[in-house]
């Protein structure tokens, strides 16, 4: 049984993509005044595209992000009628802002994480940077429950980098041999699970994906956060 839970918090505790939905949206209510008619929805769409597409090809570095929303919302704009360089650095600003803001968390994520917090030592492990994701937990309500939160931002490296989860561990003063992580990502979460040696890697799989050839093979699989709590029962947990 572990002793020591870490967590990935994009796409694990929150939902990003309705977070990211929801700024998106919140922005569009400041361009009316630079766009001929426009349907936020599809603009939204469009955006999350471009940024998907952009980051699929892309190494996740923390220090592209500023310039990469300004090059992605100067392209949006522009497909949109707006070409004023000022109009996208501002819409760009207000986008960060947002995002500061909005964390959707999962249905079940405050009930279970409340459950888990004092049985276990809890972390949160996340790509993102530092002072955005520990502003999510705080307005999500959710930092009480974490004994420590760990971001690419703070040491330089992101998962599946081992270093991510050893300084976490670190941190905790726990062993990888009593420590399961959590997340989403094959690629990261697993993958970085397995590199630092954790007892287990917990693929979180909410919408039923298959794993290709190639990728990393996780301990377990639940696809939500009802499951985690019911493999941990399985486990003595």
């Amino acid at each position: 049984m572990p002793t020591t839970l870490l967590f990935d918090l994009d796409n694990t505790l929150w939902d990003d993509d309705a977070s990211l939905e929801q700024c998106v949206l919140r922005v569009c209510e400041g361009l009316v005044t630079h766009l001929p008619p426009f349907d936020a929805l599809t603009l939204t769409r469009d955006y999350v595209r471009r940024s998907d597409d952009y980051w699929r090809s892309k190494r996740w570095d923390i220090e592209l992000l500023p310039d990469a929303r300004l090059m992605l919302w100067t392209e949006t704009l522009a497909a949109y009628g707006c070409d004023n360089p000022n109009v996208a650095e501002q819409t760009r600003d207000a986008y960060t802002a947002f995002r500061e803001e909005y964390a959707v968390c999962y249905g079940e994520t405050r009930a279970v994480v409340a459950h888990l917090h004092g049985r276990y030592r809890l972390a949160a492990i996340t790509n993102g940077h530092g002072e955005v994701q520990r502003a999510r937990l705080r307005r999500a309500g959710l930092d009480p429950y974490f004994d420590a939160v760990v971001s690419a931002t703070d040491i330089a490296a992101v998962k599946p980098d081992p270093a991510m989860f050893h300084h976490t561990l670190a941190r905790l003063d726990a062993a990888p041999e009593e420590t399961w992580h959590i997340g989403d990502s094959l690629g990261s979460d697993v993958a970085g699970a397995l590199n630092a040696g954790l007892d287990a890697a917990v693929w979180l799989n909410r919408h039923g994906h298959q794993r290709a050839a190639g990728d990393a093979e996780p301990h377990h699989e639940v696809e939500d956060l009802h499951g985690l709590v019911s493999l941990l029962e399985r486990y003595g947990g």
